[in-house]
């Protein structure tokens, strides 16, 4: 699975809300499983928007075919974007993460990053932390 955080400056915020909509046709794509998002900070207007795929192929065949009609009816909506796209590694009970989207109360996203050889105990760790 892949994950891709975006994390945007948004110009106006009511106005990013709407053209935010336009994303729906996400579904359409073969490889798209969930797309959530918030604000972060209200002024200036911060959103975080993440999105679930389900390989680097299928997002990577998006990014070819469909995202620049989509980007380019929202361009003007943000001052700044930052991406991060990442493996997912681990689900927690969770089979089928738009499940987990749709009635999650909260949803946390850890980075990290291991050493080459490092203990198994390291792997475990993050996910103790509460």
């Amino acid at each position: 699975m892949l994950a891709k955080w975006i994390a945007v400056d948004a110009s106006n915020r009511a106005t990013f809300d709407e053209a935010q909509k336009r994303w729906a046709d996400l579904v359409g794509y073969d490889g798209f499983i969930v797309q959530v998002g918030g604000w972060v900070d209200t002024f200036p207007a911060k959103a975080g928007i993440l999105g679930l795929w389900r390989n680097l192929s299928a997002y990577l065949q998006f990014m070819e075919t469909g995202h620049a009609e989509i980007a380019r009816q929202q361009k003007e909506m943000s001052e700044h974007v930052e991406i991060s796209i990442a493996s997912v590694i681990m689900h927690i009970n969770q089979p089928d993460p738009r499940l987990l989207a749709g009635s999650a109360g909260c949803l946390r996203v850890s980075e990290v990053t291991f050493q080459p050889n490092s203990p198994p105990i390291f792997v475990a760790l993050p996910m103790e932390i509460g």
